[in-house]
Formats: C-alpha cells, sequence, structure tokens
C-alpha cells in the first residue's frame, strides 16, 4: 500500500478490554490479537498492549514476544470498577514515562476509548479509536465523557445502523480486519459432510433461532440435512429446546466452542455457511468463510455484499431458497474475495503516521 510509513522507533499503544492470557487463547478477540501480531511482526512500530479486564489476574508477561500489562479488572460492577479506571490511568502514565507513547490505539468506544481520551488530552497523544461492534448501538453513555473532535475513528465496514442515535459522529475511515497468511495453511481440502454450518456465539443477538427454523423448511424437501452450530452461549439451552421441540436432533447438531483451527476444520467440510446475525459491524466470521471456500447466506450486515457466492436474505424462506441453491452448486470463491491483515496492518500504520502529524 502507498504511503510513507513511521521511523521504527514509535511507540504504539493498544488499550483493549481483554486480550489472550497466553498464545493458546486463540478465541479471545481474534481481530484484536491477529492484529496486533500482524503490526509487531512488520518491525515498523514498537507495540505495547494494556488490557483491563481479561486477563482476569494483574500481570505483565510476553504474548508472541509483545509486552502485554493486564490489569485484571475482570469486569468488576460499580462501584468498584471505578478503581480499575483510576488504575488504568495510572499504568498509562507509568508506560509513557518509561517510554514516551506515540499513538494510544482504542479498541471499542468504550472504557478503553473513554480512559484513552483523557490520558491522550492530558499528554497531547493522538488517539486513533477502532469502533468494533455493539458500541455502535444505543445507548452507549462513555460517548458524553469523550471529545470525539480530538480522535481518529475507525470504522470496519459501511453497516453502521443507528450510529447517530449513539452520539457517535461518523468514523474518519473504514478499515476491515483481513486474516492473517498464516491461517490460509489451516484450510485443507476435505469431503463436504456438514450441509449447514453456522459459527458464533449462541446470544440472541446472533438469532440461531431462526436459523433452526430454515433447517426445518429445508427439511421437508431434504429428510437427511445435516447442520452444525459451533459455539457457546446462555442460548445453548433454548437452542436445545427447539431442536427438540421441532425434530432436529438428528439433523442439527450444537458443537460447543472450538479453537480457530478446528472451526477452519468444520468450514472446510461445510456446503454452505449460514450467519442469521441481526448486527455485525464487520462480521470476522463471514472472512474465515471465504477463506475456507464456502458460500455465504446472511443479512445485510458487516462487509455483506450480494454476489455469486454471497446471497442476501432476511426471512426463513428467503434464506432457505438461498441455502438450497449451495448445496446443490458448489462455487468456488475468488482470492480478492477476501481480506489480508497485512493490508488492514499497512492502513493503520498510515494512520499512525496522519496522527503523529
Amino acid at each position: 500500500m502507498a504511503g510513507n510509513y513511521m521511523k521504527s522507533n514509535k511507540h504504539i499503544l493498544i488499550f483493549t478490554p481483554g486480550f489472550p492470557k497466553d498464545e493458546s487463547d486463540g478465541s479471545c478477540l481474534p481481530t484484536v490479537q491477529n492484529y496486533v501480531r500482524e503490526l509487531a511482526e512488520s518491525k515498523k512500530v514498537e507495540v505495547t498492549v494494556l488490557s483491563l479486564h481479561y486477563p482476569f489476574k494483574a500481570r505483565s508477561y510476553r504474548w508472541n514476544g509483545i509486552k502485554v500489562l493486564s490489569l485484571g479488572g475482570a469486569n468488576r460492577k460499580y462501584p468498584s470498577r471505578f478503581f480499575w479506571w483510576n488504575k488504568a490511568l495510572n499504568t498509562l502514565r507509568q508506560i509513557h514515562k518509561e517510554k514516551p507513547v506515540d499513538v494510544i490505539h482504542s479498541f471499542w468506544m468504550h472504557e478503553c476509548a473513554m480512559l484513552g481520551n483523557r490520558f491522550a488530552q492530558h499528554l497531547k497523544v493522538p488517539q486513533v479509536i477502532t469502533l468494533m461492534g455493539q458500541d455502535m448501538k444505543p445507548p452507549n453513555r462513555f460517548v458524553q465523557f469523550m471529545d470525539q473532535q480530538k480522535v481518529i475513528l475507525a470504522a470496519l465496514s459501511d453497516f453502521q445502523p443507528q450510529l447517530h442515535k449513539t452520539g457517535i459522529r461518523q468514523p474518519d475511515i473504514i478499515i476491515p480486519f483481513g486474516l492473517p497468511d498464516r491461517e490460509r495453511g489451516w484450510v485443507k481440502h476435505h469431503s463436504k459432510s456438514i450441509d449447514v454450518l453456522g459459527v458464533g456465539s449462541l446470544i440472541k443477538l446472533k438469532d440461531y433461532e431462526q436459523f433452526i427454523r430454515v433447517i426445518d423448511l429445508l427439511k421437508k424437501e431434504q429428510p437427511e440435512i445435516t447442520a452444525e452450530i459451533v459455539g457457546d452461549g446462555v442460548e445453548r439451552t433454548n437452542l436445545l429446546r427447539l431442536i427438540s421441540e421441532l425434530d432436529l436432533t438428528k439433523n442439527v447438531k450444537l458443537t460447543g466452542q472450538l479453537s480457530r483451527k478446528e472451526v477452519y476444520e468444520k468450514m472446510s467440510r461445510a456446503r454452505v455457511f449460514l450467519h442469521a446475525s441481526d448486527y455485525e459491524t464487520q462480521g470476522y466470521v463471514f472472512n474465515e468463510a471465504l477463506l475456507a471456500n464456502i458460500p455465504i447466506v446472511s443479512k445485510m450486515v458487516g462487509i455483506a455484499e450480494e454476489s455469486y457466492y454471497w446471497k442476501i436474505a432476511n426471512d426463513d424462506i428467503g434464506m432457505a431458497k438461498s441455502l438450497k441453491h449451495f448445496i446443490h452448486n458448489e462455487v468456488e470463491i475468488p482470492d480478492k474475495a477476501n481480506i489480508r491483515m497485512e493490508d488492514t496492518v499497512s492502513e493503520y500504520l498510515n494512520l499512525y503516521d496522519v496522527a503523529v502529524h
């Protein structure tokens, strides 16, 4: 990507609510950890990570050679949470004292953005905020305590419903997260044993009830249809009940939480990926499905875009029709459909450069 990069001695502080506790913790915020690792490996900047809540124990450690400071906030309730806010500000000042921070990059327009904003204004350090997900949906009580005119806002896609109702101004730039090249090696070619696959947290927002209803529709024409949902969450019991009520115990399987490599394994065995979620700012799982070379059926959320390998549908009948098409018609996903994390890093390096100058 064109642009003059910053000198290698620039110090970027990544401020996030959570970060992997060790190098085997692949399920913790994969977008953030993939980005941070690729950023550090670029050798263009020095990276320090400050994590507010997770890991739950306060400590300093190295993750893939990157210095990480965990405050151990552990999502504590108010008013004790204020103690960790003060601890975060003191830690930010200490990091800056040891090696001046050139840019603070906060993830989520939430606590880390608000605290980072206070630190940035006090010490006159530029701040970049990445809008990650439901922080772009109302209500967001943290926005009122920030000066948004003195930060650079980056969003993940053009899909930003109700953004104006949240009090967040329009972002300065759209930078979706890509996938690191190493994950291409995780994609294997297998025979197709899963007709329809879903991946994500089992929460209301992801609408796996609709996923299951759609499979029930397809079963009427294809009694042996197979579907799996990878992930876990508070809706698991309700979903199992619905599967039983619709007599789909032989058709729909809840596999639970899997590692990223195991998710790619499942994807490589699937004919089509169904994502019924009502809201995504990007939908990193879309990138993973495209990399695994399986077509997608989803609502118009995140980076979704109608094409010969991606069908947009909102209701049960529309989803069933689109799934049926892909189950019986294989398609090849072009390489250009996906985004590389290397390109994401290049764009942010240019953004950091703009922020400093």
